[in-house]
């Protein structure tokens, strides 16, 4: 299964596209999601930008405009939501995952690489920026950052 990345243009008019979903995105309920591409299978290479964050572990790839081209992926390698370290500037705030995926992936370009997950469902290991999400995620500084977003 092959995807092919977007043009310079389609990734402009998908950047206007997600101020407004970032802005209908507070008011959304967690599980609900635009993504309504097809279901990921095991042991593709999906390329495209993060275009919405479902919670700490996650995301949609788009791989075109509309949001029937939106692909929903669970990170194999999101750190669970009681691991993330509380920061010593956020007093008396708690960790937001959510908020540390938008933070790392929210608008940038993913590679994700499809696999069977321990549960048997289909999970991803995707990079932004040259570095795994996972790894991005357990970043202090993405910790600090996350208080900010709702």
């Amino acid at each position: 299964m092959a995807f092919r990345l977007m043009s310079k243009a389609g990734m402009t008019a998908l950047g206007a596209a997600l101020g407004l979903l970032t802005a209908a995105g507070t008011a959304q309920a967690r599980d609900d999601h635009p993504c309504s591409g097809p279901s990921p299978v095991a042991g593709v290479e999906i390329r495209g930008p993060v275009l919405h964050v479902v919670d700490g572990a996650t995301l949609c790839v788009a791989l075109g405009f509309e949001p029937d081209s939106w692909i929903l992926l669970r990170l194999a390698d999101a750190p669970p939501p009681s691991s993330i370290q509380r920061v010593s500037t956020a007093q008396g705030a708690t960790p937001n995952p959510r908020g540390a995926l938008m933070q790392a992936a929210l608008a940038k370009m993913a590679t994700c690489r499809t696999v069977r997950g321990e549960d048997g469902g289909i999970e991803a290991v995707c990079e932004v920026e040259g570095r795994l999400l996972g790894e991005t995620l357990r970043d202090p500084e993405i910790v600090a950052i996350s208080y900010s977003w709702r």
